[in-house]
Formats: C-alpha cells, structure tokens, sequence
C-alpha cells in the first residue's frame, strides 16, 4: 500500500514540476510503443481507400530528364493535364506556387514592358502563351486542392472558406502563424480548395496529427 502511494505521488509530482515538452513525449512515445505492439499482435489488412492513393514523386530522375527545378508553369500545366486524364477525385499539388510565373513568353514580355517602358510590350504579352493561365485552365478539368504556408512574421492572408462558428474564434488552441503565403491568386481562384502544406509535429519531431483547421492572423483557414 505505501509502495504504491509512493508510486502515485512521485507520478502526479511528475506531472506537475516537469515541462509540458517532456510530458507530451512520453505520453507520445508511450502510445507509439502500446500501437506497435498491436500492430504485430494483429497485422492489420491493407485499407483498399489507401490503395487508390497515388504519388506523383517529381525525383532525381525526373529532374535529370526533364530538367533543374523549378520547371516552367507549363511543364507543370502538362503534368497536371497528364494526370487528369485519368479522372481522378481530386488532385492535391504539394507545392507552393507563392510567385507569378516567370519564364513563358508573356512573363518575358511584361518584364521588358517595364525595363523599357514599353507598353506595347506589355499588350503583347496577353497574346502570348502565360504559364499561369495555362496552369489554371488544367484545374476546370479535375478538382485540384492547392497550399498555402503559415507566415510567423508577414500578415498575408490567403483565400479561406466559409465556416460556421459559435462563441470566439479558438485560436489560442491552434496552431498559428501572423499570415499566410499562398498561390498567386490566378492559380488560387482555379482551384477548388487550399489546405495547409506543413504540419506541427510533437516535442520529439514526429507527426502524429494533422489539424483540422489552422489560424493565420485573426482567420481560420483549413488545415
């Protein structure tokens, strides 16, 4: 009896004098040891949701074929195209298309407009082949979710949704940043959603949740 009084105080002691970092990895950790040993007691079957999953990986390969990174907005319009025509569900783009393109003949021409002063440089870019708008029209062919990143330092917003909420904004409890980055806005109002491209991972550097809703500024935006 008094051993396990011990035992009780000394845990409860624990809890209270030590960091919430510590305390969040051990219980983490202590949970990644109770769900591994369930996983080899009772494999589980491969989720048939999970198999209709596919990643398109931009590797080594494919830099060293196709070229350096970054590619040209429409080299990635035909990668898009590419695999829309497989009918997907959705396409999510793990990539932040935060800058306007700047390597199509219309970025070029709207950049020598502003070098010479020249503004039939500039009309002439609207007749021009645009990696933007190139990129955009593949999104009316398959529902593309796109990425936006939390800004700790600028107060950029990007577009959100409509949301429901009852009492104050909960975004003391979120994880926030100042603002967000996100796609330039012809890129962004082609797609048919934005989410959030980092995740915060525990004191011990894993992820082990994904947030249902992130706070940029005084928004909430999807995470």
């Amino acid at each position: 009896m008094a051993a396990g009084l011990a035992t009780l105080a000394l845990f409860v002691a624990a809890l209270l004098l030590l960091p919430e970092e510590w305390i969040e990895t051990f219980r983490e950790t202590a949970l990644d040891m109770v769900l591994a040993i369930d996983h080899r007691l009772e494999p589980k079957a491969v989720d048939e949701a999970a198999a209709d999953l596919i990643v398109v990986d931009v590797d080594r390969r494919s830099l060293a074929e196709i070229g350096a990174w970054p590619w040209p907005r429409e080299r990635m319009a035909d990668l898009v195209g590419v695999i829309a025509s497989a009918k997907p569900a959705v396409v999510a783009i793990d990539m932040l298309f935060s800058e306007p393109d700047e390597r199509s003949p219309a970025a070029l021409a709207r950049r020598l407009a502003g070098m010479t002063g020249r503004a039939d440089l500039g009309s002439l870019a609207d007749a021009l082949p645009d990696g933007d708008k190139r990129l955009a029209e593949t999104f009316a062919s398959v529902p593309v979710a796109l990425g936006f990143v939390l800004d700790p330092e600028q107060s950029g917003a990007v577009p959100s949704v409509p949301m429901w909420l009852r009492g104050p904004l909960p975004l003391h409890r979120l994880w926030r940043g100042a603002g967000a980055v996100g796609p330039v806005p012809v890129l962004a109002e082609g797609a048919a959603g934005i989410g959030a491209l980092s995740l915060p991972a525990n004191a011990d550097g894993v992820v082990r949740r994904v947030p249902l809703l992130v706070g940029a500024g005084g928004k909430l935006l999807p995470g």
